[in-house]
This record gives C-alpha cells, structure tokens and sequence, in this order.
C-alpha cells in the first residue's frame, strides 16, 4: 500500500485542502464540505491493480459531492465500489440512495452527480474500476445483499491486506470488474473466484472467515455454499496450503476472541 496523505503530517490550516487534493489525485475532482469546529483529520492509502485502484479513506465528518462543476473539471469513467469497514454514511445518487454500515457495499458512477454525506468517523475501502472494463453498467447507489454483498466484501478486504500470488494485475483488475457488476445486481449475482485461482478463493474465504466471526452457524459448509464451490474443493485448497477450513475458523475465533497477557 502506498501512504497518499496522512493529515497529522500537514499544518490544520491546510488539512482541508489537501484532503480535497488527495482526492482529485487519486479518484477524480469532488467538492467536499467539511463540518464546523475541530480541524479535520484524515488518511488516505492506495494499491494499484491492473487499471483498477483499491483506495482507503479514512476521516471525519463530512460530504463528498460530484456536482455538474467537478464532473466538467474531470471525468475518468469509473465506477466505484464502496466498501464501509467503520461508521456509516450515506449514498445519494439520482434516484436512488444508500445508508452504509460496516460490512456493506454499494456503487456509484463518476460520470454522474453523487453525494456521500459522513455524519461521523469514517473508513471506506473503494475499488475504482474504468467503465470500460464493465461489460455492461448497472444501476447505483443502492445497498447490495446477500451472496453478492459478502463474496464482493470478502474479495476487496482480501485485494487490501493480502499479496495474492502468481496472478497478473489485469487479471485481478476483471475480478473487480466482476464484483462491480454483481454489487451493481443488488444482490441477484455474486462475484464467483476463478475456478483456476485457488489463492483467490483461499484469500477471500479468509477474509470473508474474518468478517462473520459472529456468526455461530458459519462451517465449511457454509463458506463453500456462499463462494460456489464444493466443500471438497474448498478443503482441497487450503489442504494444498497446510490448514483445514474448520482450522482456520477456529483460529480466528481465538486470537479474536483471546484475553491479552
């Protein structure tokens, strides 16, 4: 990952400012409007795939708008997925609107007027996909469920804290590409790891083994059916890695769950 900005490292005066540019530079021109009172704070990191971007933002109250204005300054055609891993916001665009928390997802699309109005503290982890990657654009802005929800969440949080290796960076970019489409599907598809890319299912299982903690029903069963593939083949690929499902899950469980010393 590579540090965009970090706002501690930057006088008050001119936090607001350089959160504006970062997100000229690394997304595309926004007007944002920033609340009233202490000086804003915010960390902006990015990772390149192929021609898609993972970005993370994370700050504090307040909007982000794509207005007519900021659409004439710069336009790259992307659509961008959005995944909230803290507090919540909300997602406006045309009709339709969204209100994200951790663990949802949704799209919007740089071509057309959008607002993302933070109340509070914030962390989003966005994948900026050119539109001519997408075989199709679908609609925006509106909370996908379901199957779609956590394989596309699972995948993005595996593409930013894990290398996935002997993959091209084009290959990983129409990955993306694909969980743009079935997050855009409002949870009618999910994205479904390449049947030859055993360390894609293995890294976004584990993910998606990470986010569902809670759950007391989650199984290799579970996991197998909600990634469609075999329990055998599942068990396959993390047999070829050393570990057993059932392993990783308990694992997880305690060093999430394990008293400090």
């Amino acid at each position: 990952m590579a540090l965009l900005l970090d706002t501690r490292s930057v006088a008050p005066a001119d936090r607001r400012e350089a959160w504006a540019d970062v997100h000229a530079r690394a997304l595309f021109p926004l007007a944002i409007d920033f609340a009233r009172g202490a000086a804003f704070e915010g960390r902006a990191e990015a990772r390149e795939v192929g021609a898609a971007t993972l970005l993370r933002f994370r700050g504090g109250p307040s909007t982000v708008r794509r207005t007519p204005r900021t659409i004439r300054l710069g336009d790259p055609g992307h659509v961008v997925v959005a995944l909230a891993l803290g507090g919540s916001c909300a997602v406006r665009q045309g009709d339709r609107s969204a209100v994200l928390r951790p663990g949802d997802v949704t799209t919007w699309d740089s071509s057309r007027p959008f607002a993302v109005p933070h109340d509070g503290p914030f962390d989003l982890l966005l994948a900026s996909v050119p539109h001519e990657l997408l075989a199709t654009r679908g609609p925006t802005a509106e909370r996908a469920g379901g199957a779609a929800a956590r394989s596309a969440a699972a995948f993005l949080r595996a593409l930013w804290t894990v290398d996935i290796p002997g993959r091209e960076p084009e290959e990983l970019a129409a990955a993306l590409a694909a969980t743009a489409r079935c997050v855009q599907t409002s949870g009618a598809g999910r994205f479904v790891a390449p049947p030859d890319a055993p360390a894609i299912l293995s890294a976004v299982v584990r993910a998606d083994i990470e986010a569902r903690l809670g759950d007391r029903a989650l199984s290799p069963a579970v996991l197998a059916r909600d990634h469609a593939v075999s329990v055998r083949h599942l068990q396959a690929v993390f047999a070829a890695e050393g570990a057993t499902v059932s392993g990783v899950i308990r694992a997880s469980l305690y060093e999430a769950y394990a008293v400090p010393a």
